[in-house]
């Protein structure tokens, strides 16, 4: 009697695929509620003070990407060369911040310094991490494409509610409104990240949710914050002049940085030319600090990042520059110090280090792009944002960075996906021949 008689292989071989479908579902399950995690992060910090959920899910994405590639003992299949270009940018970034600590002394606590190499990186880090996690995955975003719904729909009724009833979900008004709408997120701007992210999802299957995106961008606007009704202004445009194939040209682009001057100028005059704000002075000193301490900047944990609004390692250069006697930014009240983007990296990493890092986002773009096949508006939208969002909050060093990064992958490897010829994810392919 043979093996095959007994029957021994074949059960041997139906356990197996039925494990690697357990398997599936239980990762499927897992990054579902990690995403649903990194949603919620702002709100449940606001109530309970925890705020390392987006430090958690990058230490898991790359504790996976581990796993994967010491599974396939080839970390670099696959990989385009502008995300090899990417992180070789990203390392030289890394190597010019600590040169200029080691250069200049202004911050050596290693402390502060790591804490910042990881503000500073989340976001690229968490892209890069994802796309090479998530990699033709067939299973996963379906079910966060589902999540995004269920917490459109959600946050759209209390949106409503919102603007007639004080659900304690509203804070200051504007424009007229009773109040802008901020969920359950702590502040309105983290409801337009929210409605950002859910924009990159649903643009992966752009004409099945139209209606979802369109409700998506109404909580948005909602929120009441001007990056929210700019940023609402260029989907909405973008909708309606780019093609199916989603090839954004400079016809696309062009129009999109006049609604974004015409509809936020107003508040970029207030806080950057007409006052004497802390947005406005940050970013005046931070050319100044490039230009004194050119070409490197001064290092991490040095100028504008979140660490150094903590008392221990407030920087000497508010005190050099005379930051320390602006409102938001003494060391006594230093609400304000991350409260832009920019002024970080000019000042920290210099005018090389800002080019470096322009060419590293571009980098990390080009590669997403090209994973997305024809359709670019989920790559596009996401990085206009944060680029509408950087004259007015860390953009790519804020905490809920992380959660757009994570979007932004999935997006990319699931319109990759859609569009390479029907091919199955590797997992299917397992599952069909161990079958």
């Amino acid at each position: 009697m043979t093996v095959a008689q007994t029957g021994v292989f074949p059960a041997t071989r139906s356990e197996k695929a039925r494990q690697l479908i357990l398997q599936a579902r239980l990762s499927t399950l897992f990054w579902s509620a990690i995403f649903v995690m990194l949603f919620f992060a702002p709100g449940i910090q606001s109530s309970t003070g925890f705020s390392y959920i987006d430090e958690a899910a990058v230490i898991l994405l790359a504790g996976a990407a581990l796993l994967k590639a010491v599974r396939e003992r080839d970390a670099s299949r696959g990989a385009s060369r502008s995300s090899l270009r990417s992180v070789s940018l990203l390392g030289l970034l890394l190597a010019l911040g600590l040169a200029g600590n080691a250069i200049w002394g202004i911050q050596t606590n290693p402390v502060p310094i790591f804490i910042d190499i990881f503000t500073c990186f989340k976001f690229p880090l968490t892209a890069l991490l994802s796309c090479y996690l998530f990699e033709r995955r067939g299973d996963l975003f379906p079910m966060v494409e589902a999540a995004v719904k269920i917490l459109v729909a959600v946050m759209l009724f209390f949106a409503i509610v919102n603007l007639v009833a004080d659900v304690g979900m509203g804070v200051n008004p504007r424009y007229g409104l009773r109040a802008s709408f901020m969920f359950v997120l702590g502040h309105p701007t983290f409801v337009v990240f929210g409605c950002v992210g859910a924009v990159v999802i649903l643009l992966v299957n752009r004409d099945k949710n139209k209606k979802w995106i369109v409700a998506a961008l109404l909580v948005a606007a909602l929120s009441l914050r001007s990056k929210g009704l700019v940023f609402v202004a260029l989907v909405l445009f973008l909708l309606v002049t780019v093609g199916r194939k989603g090839r954004i040209t400079f016809a696309h682009i062009l129009p999109c940085i006049l609604l974004a001057v015409v509809i936020g100028y107003d508040q970029f005059d207030y806080y950057f030319i007409s006052n004497d704000f802390a947005r406005g002075e940050i970013t005046r000193a931070s050319f100044e600090v490039a230009r004194d301490y050119f070409p490197l900047g001064t290092g991490f944990a040095t100028f504008g990042s979140n660490v150094t609004s903590e008392l221990g390692y407030y920087s000497p250069l508010y005190f050099e520059y005379g930051l320390s006697n602006v409102y938001g930014l003494s060391l006594q009240n230093p609400s304000f110090l991350s409260d832009t983007f920019w002024p970080t990296v000019i000042g920290q990493f210099g005018s090389i280090g800002l080019a470096i890092f322009l060419l590293a986002m571009c980098s990390i773009a080009v590669s997403l792009r090209r994973m997305e096949g024809p359709g670019g508006l989920s790559v596009f939208c996401c990085f206009a944002y944060l680029l509408i969002s950087s004259t007015s909050e860390s953009a790519c060093f804020n905490p809920q960075a992380v959660f757009l990064a994570f979007c932004l992958a999935l997006a990319a490897s699931a319109s990759a996906s859609r569009h390479s010829s029907g091919s199955a994810s590797p997992a299917c392919n397992t599952i069909r021949r161990a079958a």
